[in-house]
């Protein structure tokens, strides 16, 4: 025997408190599927055989640990004693449950044809008369379920959570899962948000409370879903699925059917009392226009205390001391483990003659017994000649039914195959279009990497081209600092010349007047000279007393005369100062000019080396000496060139407009070294004539 769970979190099942067999265990069962028949977020179902009794069933795994941690257990509790309380035909029936220390088990009622979604995922969508029938059978659980006392609110109605009791078109509905079940009471509305999200109603997502009119939404989005394939309100986000829902905005096809339409609209209302009831639904012409396909059940709801009810505040309350459990009647629930053997009934109801009464004999048992029993043969055959000619025109009906069936799925056919051959040519045309379109692909994809190889190489040229243009902007920017320069050092030079010919000035007048005073100096002294001799010649011829008068008068006329030679001298020597600073500042202006030159050579030449870097870099060019006139002539033999083939290339225009730019500069760059030149020549000559007054006034 395996070890009882550690601590019971559920009520013992009714078979084990009845004391009709022992807690069922895992190992009572054996699985008859590998795979799940169904997944939840909490559990598993799986198809399994009762060892001992051979019973089919199928038992939902539900993880102890889940439920526990998501503070579910009061749920599952409510789950389980509803579905104990339940007994309907379209509705799961629970026999038992038993737990272990990882799993609750609840063994249920195996439904074999699977989920409604299944089914509907498998045909996509239902014609009206089948979606009519599953309406129906389910009207008539919630029927069941809304007349017990409390009523039952199931609050999760879609087709995951409707199952089907047998395989095809036959199969009836079965009303699963009421793990969002509870019960309702008019005093106190239900406020839990809860339900799946293409199923809410307004008042679940406002959280206004809602009764037993939610499930009367569900059922119209259900039928909806039923007619479709697809829910009403479905949209990319959450947040848009709630306004639509809000809103109630059903966008319905074209070719819905009319009436359906109206009763999808009856029940799909914003306020829950303005919702059709159970009995106005059936009752709708939408389904009595489509009558029932299979026999169908007919009920009278009364209304029923359930056996087992959950209050509020035994919720939390340890179930297997204090939750008070009525008593379960044998109909609840099911003893796994007994064999249930039909011979054993039928003794049961054997009548056993009593030992104290003497029988008849035979033979007048038997004529006593002889007409009664013709009697009865004759009822009885005449009961099931009825009975044969009611299943005679039930199938003559059905046979019927069957025949129009047959006719209309013929007709079907027919037009199914005028539809295949239409879409056979179509598929033939649309493969010769899709080759043809494979074709101009291929096409287009060459098209589209020959694109692409001369987009990158035309991405590269004009990577190259700014780069090349901008460098051609710095060269102009730093041309214009040369001509801007070369203007300064032009302006420099026509200083520099008016200050040599201020000098030339001022030495032709410091001449002038050095000479003029030379030519007096010389008249003077010639006179002086002659006088002298004259004096000299008359001192000869007089006498001695005579001769001291003369004296005097030459001492007299040499003072005077020689007070005029050194106002003479005076004169000539500040002409000959003036002369020697004329020549010192001659000098330096020479030397600063010199020096000038030197600093525009310098430049000169590291422009050319400049030009000569960016000549290489745009069109491979040889260096050009700007002082070569036969280089010069090269450069515009090859502009020639390029301005005749300018529009063929663009490369070549671009060498063009360099080239233009370099044979501009030269050219400026060879106008400034001729000025420069004869400015040279000039102050050479300048320097020349400086040095021959210089050795003139030396003399």
């Amino acid at each position: 025997m395996r070890p009882k769970s550690q601590r019971r979190l559920l009520f013992p099942s009714p078979s084990v408190l009845s004391g009709a067999e022992r807690e069922p265990q895992v190992n009572d069962f054996e699985s008859l599927s590998k795979k799940a028949l169904g997944e939840g977020a909490f559990g598993e179902v799986y198809k399994v055989r009762h060892k001992i009794s051979k019973e089919l069933y199928a038992i939902k795994v539900v993880s102890k640990q889940k439920v526990v941690s998501a503070n579910l257990l009061p749920q599952l509790r409510r789950e389980i004693r509803i579905m104990y309380s339940l007994s309907h035909p379209h509705i799961v029936k629970l026999y038992n449950h038993f737990e272990d220390d990882n799993n609750f088990y609840l063994v249920l009622e195996l439904a074999e044809g699977g989920t409604l979604w299944q089914r509907l995922a498998r045909f996509k969508s239902f014609d009206e008369a089948s979606a009519a029938q599953y309406i129906r059978e389910l009207i008539l659980a919630l029927e069941y379920l809304h007349s017990r006392d409390p009523p039952i609110i199931h609050r999760d109605i879609k087709p995951e959570n409707l199952l089907l009791d047998k395989e095809g078109r036959d199969g009836r509905i079965k009303v699963a899962d009421f793990g969002w079940s509870n019960f309702f009471n008019a005093e106190r509305t239900r406020m839990t948000y809860c339900g799946t999200l293409d199923y809410l109603a307004p008042e679940m997502i406002n959280q206004q409370g809602h009764t037993t009119s939610l499930d009367l939404w569900n059922l119209g989005v259900l039928l909806f879903e039923l007619l479709t394939g697809s829910a009403p309100f479905q949209a990319p986000t959450q947040a848009a699925m709630f306004e639509k829902i809000l809103k109630v905005r059903v966008a319905f096809p074209k070719n819905f059917p009319p009436l359906a339409k109206d009763l999808i609209s009856r029940l799909l209302r914003a306020i829950p009392d303005e919702r059709l009831s159970l009995i106005e639904v059936m009752n709708h012409p939408w389904m009595q226009t489509h009558q029932p396909i299979r026999p169908t059940m007919t009920q009278t709801v009364q209304r029923e205390a359930l056996p087992c009810q959950l209050e509020a505040g035994d919720e939390t309350s340890d179930i297997a001391s204090e939750d008070p459990i009525k008593p379960f009647q044998e109909t609840e629930y099911r003893v796994l483990s007994k064999i249930n053997n039909p011979r054993e009934e039928e003794k049961k109801l054997e009548v056993v003659p009593s030992p104290q009464n003497k029988s008849p004999s035979p033979v007048k048992q038997a004529k006593q017994q002889a007409p009664s029993n013709l009697e009865n043969e004759l009822k009885q055959t005449r009961d099931e000649n009825k009975k044969f000619q009611e299943q005679i025109d039930d199938k003559e009906a059905e046979l019927s039914r069957v025949n129009t069936r047959i006719q209309e799925l013929e007709n079907i056919v027919a037009k199914l195959d005028a539809e295949y051959e239409d879409k056979r040519k179509m598929e033939k045309s649309l493969k010769d279009q899709l080759a043809e379109k494979s074709n101009r692909n291929a096409e287009l994809a060459e098209l589209q990497e020959d694109e692409s190889k001369l987009y990158t190489e035309y991405e590269g040229l004009r990577a190259k081209c700014l780069e090349k243009e901008t460098e051609l902007n710095l060269l102009k920017t730093e041309i214009e600092n040369m001509e801007k320069l070369s203007k300064e050092k032009t302006q420099q030079a026509s200083d520099l010349e008016r200050d040599v010919d201020r000098v030339k000035s001022d030495i032709d007048q410091t001449k002038m007047k050095y000479n003029k005073s030379k030519s007096e100096i010389q008249e003077q002294f010639a006179k002086i000279s002659g006088e002298i001799d004259e004096l000299q010649r008359s001192l000869g011829n007089k006498d001695r007393d005579s001769s001291v008068v003369s004296v005097e008068a030459l001492l007299a006329f040499t003072q005077e005369n020689l007070d005029i030679l050194k106002n003479r001298a005076r004169v000539e020597n500040e002409l000959l100062k003036q002369y020697q600073d004329a020549n010192e500042r001659l000098i330096q202006l020479d030397n600063k000019y010199s020096e000038m030159r030197l600093a525009y050579e310098n430049y000169l030449n590291e422009l050319k080396k400049h030009s000569v870097n960016r000549e290489a870099e745009f069109g491979n060019i040889k260096p050009a000496n700007i002082n070569s006139q036969g280089e010069l002539e090269s450069i515009k033999d090859r502009l020639r060139e390029c301005i005749g083939k300018q529009y063929s290339n663009k490369l070549l225009n671009e060498e063009l407009v360099h080239l233009q730019s370099l044979v501009n500069q030269y050219e400026k760059s060879l106008g400034l070294a001729k000025k420069q030149s004869q400015d040279l020549d000039y102050l050479r000559q300048v320097n020349q004539k400086k040095s021959s007054s210089q050795q003139y006034y030396k003399k």
